[in-house]
């Protein structure tokens, strides 16, 4: 059996963590595991590890869990790109490359711009998880050479701030507009805004 992982609303999910096994990220966040069971063109087809099957198999959760994100990591491997790179591709479907660009010099300045990354997966589904592959938070605290605030944009994805461009309160804020007007409820994944230090390798609430 081949565990993975992803990442979801720990209150949200409050029923469904009674009947699986799982982790809390992040004081309101739950890692929760499920096997795929069928990867092809149409898509992923997967069930969710429920404790009656948990039960019967000779393993820890710390055991699966492990397992789980280096499986995870492997099949669907992490990528941290700038929201200007992700938009450029946006542009890029509905228009030729040149006038995509010409659109993007237009509209997007890096001077005025927020310092804000995309992190998800190859597939972009279930992504948020992506921010607990070992390295990945270090290896891009290190490249902007601050701390990194952490915004849940969805459970497909999550966004890094260098802490010291924004105030967090402002973070928060703006987490909860969008969750509130532009993300689908079933796919919120968090309404707070967290703190990796690179101090120690934490991961804490703001």
């Amino acid at each position: 059996l081949e565990f993975y992982s992803k990442l979801v609303n720990a209150e949200r999910n409050a029923e469904l963590l009674k009947d699986v096994p799982h982790r809390i990220v992040c004081e309101d966040l739950a890692l929760i595991y499920y096997l795929v069971v069928n990867k092809g063109t149409d898509g992923i087809a997967s069930t969710t590890v429920r404790n009656s099957l948990f039960s019967l198999w000779d393993t820890t959760e710390a055991e699966m869990y492990e397992a789980a994100i280096n499986n995870t990591m492997h099949m669907f491997r992490g990528s941290v790109r700038s929201i200007q790179s992700v938009l450029m591709d946006l542009m890029t479907v509905r228009m030729d490359a040149e006038n995509a660009r010409e659109f993007f010099d237009m509209c997007i300045s890096d001077d005025d711009m927020m310092p804000l990354y995309v992190c998800t997966n190859s597939e972009r589904l279930n992504g948020a998880g992506t921010m607990l592959y070992p390295g990945l938070l270090q290896e891009f605290a290190e490249k902007v050479d601050d701390d990194v605030y952490i915004l849940p944009s969805s459970i497909h994805e999550v966004l890094f701030v260098p802490a010291g461009s924004m105030q967090p309160e402002e973070l928060v804020n703006m987490v909860c507009a969008v969750n509130a007007t532009e993300v689908s409820p079933d796919e919120v994944l968090s309404d707070s805004v967290y703190c990796y230090r690179r101090a120690d390798g934490c991961i804490t609430k703001v």
